[in-house]
């Protein structure tokens, strides 16, 4: 049996520990992170009391005591993230709890408002600490789904924050004055420094910590500035962050001043706090569905729209928008920019992994100082007329939304056809299939047939028999493949005892992990000959060797059956696997057992990422790996097979030279276009096209690695077997053009097998005993 490498979510000894439950650490989580909210949105109540006691004469002035913690903000997050990988996690939070601490005292005994502003300043950048790097804290313990879970608890309990913050200003108002604010911040924080300081111990332990020179951190920002994907998304948070500034700076005048809500000013807050948060909620579900490009691209656009009805709208109301008005519509702009915040700051980080640190800082420092200083601008026009906040998400969100397409480019389109359709389904789907009038009628039969079994005809294409859905579901962080080959030649009067093995071996697995139905079956074509012949693709066959025009070999290692075990954590896996295997060793010898996991974002090992090339949309992957009709409609043929990279050969390469091998960009994934693609680099031989029609398979390949091998297994679904054999001969230059794939010269297959995933009813009836 091949060695079993278990790859976990749980660190090594040798990293830092907590010594907090879950619900403890979770708790103190969520505390770091909601003192830059407090510190923001308790204050709102006092704004006007402080500018009466301080002698503050314009009031539009008083918006600088919210603006001014943002700029701290800004320049405690470029510090404190690169120095917490220098000095360690926990010098970094305390240093910022202390420094919050003496802004709060600042403030607290501040007679001017000069001071004031400076003790804004102290906090903002104190707050920094905490929310910055309790995050890298969090990632030094946790990685993959338990840092995922741990962070959705804690960004549930933070949302709560804004929501009540008012009202507990409101409430130390009605009880002492805005001092007691300032004084219940300082006891707050005091709170959770002496709670982090006796309870978390250190996680960056000193052989993990880095130096920081001007010279790595210069060339780390000149980095980010040449990275069009992180510059372009920085700057659309910037803009979609600057309205939003807006409305805190003004909010407590718009609601108390404009609208005379009063005491209530808080409850009106509150709901669009809720709103905001249940939309970030929300977003985890659809980024899965949708993806965080099209969302924000729509999310964006959909702020334009929505907003130019608000601008034009107080006409409608003769010059005042009701409070019922402007509610409804400020509760839609907050789930829209909900639905914006988290992904852009995780789409602006994407090519940062190599640089998180530095680019971390880099990004939130950056598009705080954007939103500042545009929307500290706006604000200050704030003259009593609830217009400027149409105004200002209408015109951000343009700026917004223009450096969203500018970070995407020509990818663009790709990106919200999806959204289209799903918002209008009569929306015209594209096809490059030709037209009956355009077809040659010379062309001969064997080469309709030909062109068939590339290309199967759509005519009818319903899913009447159900295909295996876990092929589609993504998502899992960890991945195992098992190749198992029948012990004796399977034959008929076998069949019922294979069936029986593979039938209680599935139902083992599904009880040993939950959830269950996250495993996809395939046979190779002499296994499902026998289990239902009547479901057998005329097309199926076995995978043969192929020898390529430079030498480069594909092997061939045929296996019967074949399971792909998906999963949130490895543990998952090693249950399922167990339990199949003490059942199927019965009948069957296994030829390969291979973990595999998910890499940062879905790249391969080599840097570069992996399945760009797979159909946007869900029925663009459907067409492209699903049987439309005849035997086996509703399954997929899949070819599987482990690569083995030499990374070493091949990251001696500069980054140019990886590119024009790739046919991509490295940092960004954008696909060369025109001359600048070359012929032989991997993207132009695996696009290939039949009859003006793009031979598109679905790709779910996932990277494997133990200090002595590493690579990729291939994993790709077709509608049709031809497909996955044109790809491999114009990848192994034998289809004819004198061409090879210059991506072989430094990764070799060693394994490869044709097989047959069928639909579940199709599945159902060849496992009945």
């Amino acid at each position: 049996m091949p060695r079993v490498v278990a790859l976990t979510d749980n660190p090594p000894k040798s990293e830092g520990k907590s010594d907090l439950g879950p619900r403890e650490f979770i708790c103190l989580i969520a505390s770091m992170m909601s003192l830059v909210a407090l510190a923001i949105d308790a204050m709102l109540p006092a704004l006007p009391a402080i500018g009466n006691d301080l002698g503050v004469a314009d009031p539009a002035d008083i918006q600088l005591v919210i603006i001014a913690l943002f700029a701290g903000l800004a320049l405690g997050q470029m510090v404190c993230g690169p120095l917490s990988d220098r000095i360690g996690r926990r010098p970094a939070i305390l240093a910022g709890l202390f420094v919050f601490m003496i802004g709060s005292i600042v403030s607290f005994i501040a007679t001017d408002f000069d001071t004031m502003i400076v003790g804004r300043i102290l906090q903002g950048f104190g707050a920094a600490g905490p929310r910055i790097v309790m995050v890298a804290l969090v990632r030094d313990l946790h990685r993959g789904p338990v840092m995922a879970r741990l962070m959705s608890f804690a960004l549930s309990i933070f949302i709560i924050v804004p929501a009540i913050a008012p009202a507990l200003g409101q409430t130390i108002l009605l009880l002492s004055s805005w001092r007691g604010i300032f004084a219940a911040f300082f006891v707050f924080a005091a709170g959770i420094c002496l709670w982090f300081g006796l309870r978390q111990p250190e996680t960056l332990l000193a052989d993990r910590r880095r130096a920081l020179s001007i010279s790595s951190i210069g060339q780390a920002t000149s980095e980010f500035f040449r990275l069009r994907i992180a510059l372009g998304y920085t700057i659309a948070t910037g803009f979609v962050f600057s309205p939003f500034i807006v409305y805190l700076s003004t909010a407590q005048q718009i609601f108390q001043q404009v609208y005379d809500t009063g005491l209530l000013f808080p409850l009106y807050f509150g709901v669009l706090a809720l709103a905001l948060g249940g939309a970030c909620l929300v977003n985890g579900k659809l980024v899965g569905r949708y993806g965080m490009q099209r969302i924000c691209l729509f999310s964006a656009a959909a702020i334009v729209f929505i907003s130019l009805p608000g601008w034009i709208g107080r006409s409608w109301f003769e010059g005042e928008i009701p409070l019922w008005s402007f509610m409804i519509w400020m509760t839609i702009i907050f789930a829209l920019v909900g639905l914006l915040f988290g992904n852009l700051g995780a789409l602006a980080m994407q090519p940062l992994g190599h640089i998180a640190g530095i680019g971390s800082a880099i990004v939130a420092s950056l598009s705080t100082l954007i939103s500042i200083v545009l929307g500290g601008l706006a604000a200050r026009a704030f003259d009593g007329d609830i217009l400027l906040l149409p105004i200002s998400f209408a015109l951000f969100g343009i700026g917004g939304l223009a450096a969203m397409l500018l970070a995407e480019g020509k990818n663009t389109i790709r990106r919200i056809k999806p959204l289209i359709r799903a918002i209008a389904p009569a929306y015209p789907s594209s096809t490059r299939s030709p037209s009956p009038t355009q077809a040659d009628p010379a062309k001969s039969a064997a080469k309709e047939i030909f062109a068939d079994t590339v290309n199967p005809p759509r005519k009818g294409h319903s899913m009447d028999k159900t295909l295996q859905s876990a092929i589609f579901a993504e998502g899992a962080r960890v991945h195992r493949y098992l190749e198992y080959r029948c012990i004796g030649a399977p034959d008929a009067a076998g069949r019922k005892r294979l069936a029986r093995t593979i039938a209680s071996a599935l139902a083992a697995a599904d009880d040993a992990a939950a959830p269950p139905k996250r495993i996809v079956i395939a046979f190779g074509r002499r296994l499902w000959s026998v289990l239902n012949p009547d479901a057998l693709p005329l097309a199926m066959d076995d995978f043969h060797a192929i020898q390529g025009a430079k030498g480069h070999v594909a092997p061939a290692t045929q296996c019967d059956l074949w399971l792909w075990l998906q999963a949130d954590g490895e543990d998952e896996n090693v249950a399922r696997t167990l339990a199949l295997h003490r059942i199927l060793r019965q009948d069957f010898e296994l030829q390969l057992e291979q973990p595999a996991f998910t890499y940062f974002a879905s790249r391969d090992l080599i840097g570069f990422e992996d399945g760009t090339g797979n159909p946007p949309d869900n029925q663009g992957r459907i067409d492209a790996a699903i049987v439309p009709e005849g035997p086996g409609a509703g399954g997929s043929f899949v070819l599987a097979q482990r690569w083995v990279h030499d990374l070493e050969k091949f990251e001696a390469l500069d980054i140019e030279t990886q590119e024009k091998i790739i046919g991509r960009t490295k940092a960004d994934s954008i696909e060369f276009e025109g001359d600048a693609m070359p012929p032989d680099s991997h993207v132009a031989r695996t696009d290939a096209e039949k009859d003006g029609i793009a031979l598109k398979v679905f790709r779910r390949s996932s990277p494997y690695a133990t200090l002595d091998r590493c690579g990729l297994y291939f994993l790709s679904f077709a509608c049709a077997l031809e497909r996955h054999r044109i790809q491999l001969e114009r990848m192994f230059g034998v289809s004819g053009d004198g061409l090879s794939d210059r991506l072989i010269d430094f990764s070799r297959p060693d394994t490869g097998s044709y097989l047959f995933a069928p639909a579940t009813g199709d599945l159902e009836k060849g496992l009945e005993p």
